[in-house]
């Protein structure tokens, strides 16, 4: 089995890597093609793809929100106790976190900062945020990363959704994006193929979407979806 490295491109975040037999050398052969199928094994669900990042600490607001950096912050009065949540510890939570963790896949209640995913997540619940973590878009009012996205839209992130939906055993699930702008059809095509992979998967599920504007794309963006 020979793999080649194309142009510097890569596959799912990761390095297309040259696999050269030499003579002799059939055990380090057979090492690196099993590390990189352990890599890319996703629907078994046993081992998770790696999810590509951004070389930006988003943990950092000057860098997670570059537009915001030389902005003055408004004063922040001192939040009433019934405003506070207590940090999410429970085994539902737990539970929740670990499945999206093992399929690789990010949710607008973290990215969002929202108080309520303890709760949420708890019971099983998440709103499942496809096509990155870093939204082309600078709304002010949002916590979502900004900027140029590092990725491509991930070929394998519409099977890895369905999976996760699957396994939380969801009645109802709530999927959303970033806007990606510079995707030609803005992920149109990319809702529609998890949209059919979360059918196929748990046909009992019913489906909320919500989608970006596609306010830059061909009017057949929205047929697609």
């Amino acid at each position: 089995m020979f793999l080649r490295k194309v142009g510097g491109k890569v596959c799912h975040g990761l390095p297309l890597v040259a696999v050269v037999e030499g003579k002799g050398d059939r055990q380090r052969r057979q090492e690196r093609i099993t590390a990189l199928r352990q890599m890319v094994e996703t629907t078994s669900g046993r081992r998770a793809i790696p999810r590509p990042m951004t070389d930006r600490d988003l943990s950092d607001r000057s860098q997670r929100h570059p537009e915001k950096a030389h902005r003055k912050d408004n004063p922040s009065p001192k939040k009433p106790d019934w405003i506070r949540v207590k940090a999410p510890t429970g085994a539902g939570y737990k539970a929740t976190r670990n499945i999206m963790r093992e399929n690789s896949l990010v949710t607008v209640c973290e990215q969002a900062g929202c108080p309520n995913v303890g709760e949420c997540w708890s019971q099983g619940h998440a709103t499942m945020m496809i096509m990155g973590e870093v939204c082309t878009r600078a709304c002010t009012f949002c916590n979502i990363a900004t900027g140029k996205p590092p990725e491509a839209l991930d070929v394998f992130e519409p099977g890895r959704v369905a999976h996760a939906v699957e396994k939380l055993g969801l009645n109802h699930v709530v999927i959303t994006s970033v806007d990606r702008d510079d995707v030609e059809d803005g992920g149109a095509e990319h809702f529609a193929q998890t949209i059919r992979a979360v059918r196929r998967k748990a046909p009992g599920t019913t489906i909320e979407i919500l989608t970006p504007d596609f306010i830059r794309c061909a009017p057949e963006a929205l047929e697609v979806v």
